[in-house]
């Protein structure tokens, strides 16, 4: 897409990169809510999979102003499969090759919808060796592993949808440093085994979405709790950075067709982060943060004609 591209360094590291804006100017929308990581450095990957996602959506423009502060740049909309038809069962199993890191990514899933009723269960892993360029320059310690489970159960009754989602990840990502060589010998090639130092991030994600069909509009909830736990294993063991990131937060959004080409939309959004360091290191400090925002936005559309406009506080 013009405008958009990344930073990478295999797998592991990829950051989304709109219009030149990264990191804390690029939000993250994860089942609704805004997410993070603590991916602000260039070394620190969104750690988000695509086990378990349906598509992802790119969002720029005065409609961002309707998911509250860091979506200066835009923001990306990752969306979970979504339900099967009514009185079906899917199963599937899914297994990818990556020549460039000789890793493999597994998964497995099941998911059903009978009576208004529906649920979702899905387990995966992977497992990856140092990241190797298209000229054989392997970038060394760049090697990861991956084991994650989502779990879904919706209902819909009467002019009420409800959708809750959990989502648990553990990952290990080995750090990627400019004299990595001066102390790490390069080992074999398909080792996967973490001998510098690596990054530990875990992950629980407790969301739900509702939707409420109201007379001639809609009135969506969301809500969530998030905990990330960062930790860096310097080698041998010894953990120097161990910080705790917890969120609880909020969306509600009213949705009015004003008439066949006028659209309004009122959202407001509410966070409370608590972050605590429990290392000796400490890059981000101890600390509270209470946001809130109030965003609206119209659209107009006739023809091949579309105008749209936003404003926030």
């Amino acid at each position: 897409l013009p405008g958009v591209s990344q930073l990478s360094t295999g797998l592991a590291i990829s950051k989304p990169v709109i219009r030149g804006l990264y990191g804390n100017r690029i939000l993250v929308l994860l089942s609704g809510l805004r997410f993070d990581n603590q991916q602000w450095q260039d070394e620190h990957g969104m750690g988000l999979s695509d086990i378990g996602i349906d598509r992802v959506e790119l969002i720029k423009g005065p409609m961002a102003v309707l998911y509250g502060t860091d979506a200066v740049g835009g923001l990306i909309n990752v969306i979970e499969e979504q339900r099967p038809e009514e009185g079906k069962l899917l199963l599937d199993i899914n297994t990818r090759f990556h020549s460039n890191t000789l890793g493999t990514v597994n998964d497995f899933g099941i998911r059903g919808y009978r009576n208004n009723l529906w649920w979702r269960v899905r387990l995966g892993a992977e497992s990856h060796a140092d990241y190797s360029d298209g000229a054989n320059v392997r970038a060394l310690n760049s090697r990861s592993d991956g084991y994650y489970f989502k779990g879904t159960l919706g209902v819909k009754k009467g002019k009420l949808t409800s959708e809750n989602n959990f989502h648990f990840s553990r990952n290990d990502f080995g750090f990627i440093l400019g004299d990595i060589l001066d102390f790490m010998d390069p080992d074999a090639r398909w080792t996967r085994k973490l001998n510098g130092p690596f990054h530990i991030v875990m992950l629980n994600v407790l969301s739900s979405r509702n939707k409420i069909a109201l007379k001639n509009s809609l009135l969506k909830v969301d809500a969530g709790f998030q905990s990330n736990s960062r930790m860096e294993n310097e080698g041998g063991g010894k953990i120097s950075l161990n910080m705790l990131l917890t969120t609880v937060l909020y969306h509600l959004e009213w949705i009015k067709p004003v008439s066949n080409n006028l659209e309004f939309i009122l959202s407001q959004n509410t966070s409370y982060e608590n972050n605590t360091n429990y290392g000796g290191r400490k890059i981000v400090p101890d600390a509270h943060m209470l946001e809130g925002s109030l965003g609206g936005f119209v659209k107009y559309s006739s023809g091949k004609v579309v105008v749209e406009t936003g404003a926030g506080i």
